[in-house]
């Protein structure tokens, strides 16, 4: 599926999922929905608010502990917000089978329908959007080259999960 029938379909449900290695654009989707009334959660967001440029520093297991927070933090507010009847949009990477479990599970206990949008990207894409990163926000958080491998060797392709739209990220 082609990005602008992506956001089409996405805008009728009321809680979306981005799903994707850093740099292949959930952020960009997730402010596109934004734009039709979705609340963004953002899990780079809530990492910046509490370590903000100095997340970098951090040892791999304070990385780990922060992002296990951090999906706590979100799951609490997406129920939050779907018992307000707000429309969700999660940008957050959902790079474990375990991670999308709890947001299916939270949406199908609150009777709601969720929908992932996978953006696939090949590492020089990924690589190549990275680099232009200069680390001034939320939003433009530098990722080192090694840090992308591990992303990339650790994350788990959501193919053949139910509720997903894969996306095939180009230039």
């Amino acid at each position: 599926m082609d990005y602008q029938e992506a956001v089409g379909l996405a805008s009728g449900f009321r809680v979306v999922a981005m799903c994707g290695v850093s740099g292949s654009g959930k952020t960009e989707f997730a402010k596109a929905l934004e734009r039709h009334g979705f609340v963004r959660v953002s899990s780079d967001r809530l990492i910046w608010r509490e370590y903000g440029d100095r997340f970098l520093s951090l040892t791999d297991e304070e990385r780990m502990s922060a992002f296990k927070a951090v999906d706590g933090e979100i799951a609490r507010e997406v129920e939050s917000l779907i018992n307000r009847g707000e429309k969700i949009v999660i940008d957050s990477t959902m790079c474990k089978i375990v991670k999308r479990d709890v947001m299916r599970e939270i949406c199908s206990r609150a009777g709601v329908d969720l929908l992932f949008i996978y953006l696939q990207a090949d590492k020089k894409l990924l690589l190549k959007r990275l680099s232009v990163r200069k680390g001034r926000g939320c939003d433009d958080q530098i990722i080192a080259p090694q840090q992308l491998e591990q992303f990339c060797c650790n994350f788990e392709s959501p193919l053949g999960e139910e509720n997903i739209v894969t996306v095939e990220q180009t230039e």
